[in-house]
């Protein structure tokens, strides 16, 4: 991720941050993490019943093509009701929701098992147009898509 970092602080690439990333940004036991999601733009998360927090979500179509909850969770998770989703689960819906009515282009994520495996990551970006890639795939793809140097100027930008 530092590679990512160090392009954000270049103005290369944005990050993002819904009221779900930055609820379990709070919990996470890594350092600055939560003083590192608060430099994120905020990305409103789309109003869904028993999943969204009133004020913090947007009501109705104001995104185009936005895709809905039980559409997304199908495929993360296949074969569980919606209803039924862990805390954990719908969070990862939500993410992703955010992330497509922000019209973002990478999710870029560690979760392998949640949005990339057993074929997630090419669904996802064929029903819905969401690009799921680790950090260091969207390191790669970055780099050579933008010819952006991967190796930092000097000892002190790593």
């Amino acid at each position: 991720m530092n590679v990512l970092e160090r392009w954000r602080e270049d103005g290369k690439v944005e990050f993002l941050a819904s009221t779900r990333l930055r609820i379990e940004t709070a919990k996470h036991p890594l350092p600055n993490a939560l003083e590192k999601a608060r430099g994120f733009r905020d990305s409103s998360e789309p109003l869904v019943w028993g999943q969204s927090f009133w004020g913090e979500a947007y009501w109705g179509s104001v995104y185009d093509q936005q895709p809905e909850f039980v559409e997304v969770a199908s495929v993360l998770f296949p074969g569980v009701p919606h209803g039924t989703l862990p805390a954990g689960d719908a969070n990862d819906v939500m993410h992703l929701l955010s992330h497509a009515g922000a019209h973002a282009d990478i999710f870029v994520t560690d979760g392998k098992k949640d949005f990339i495996s057993g074929g997630k990551r090419e669904l996802l970006q064929e029903r819905f147009g969401i690009v799921v890639m680790t950090a260091e795939e969207a390191v790669r793809h970055l780099s050579s898509t933008h010819g952006w140097p991967v190796q930092p100027d000097s000892p002190a930008d790593s």
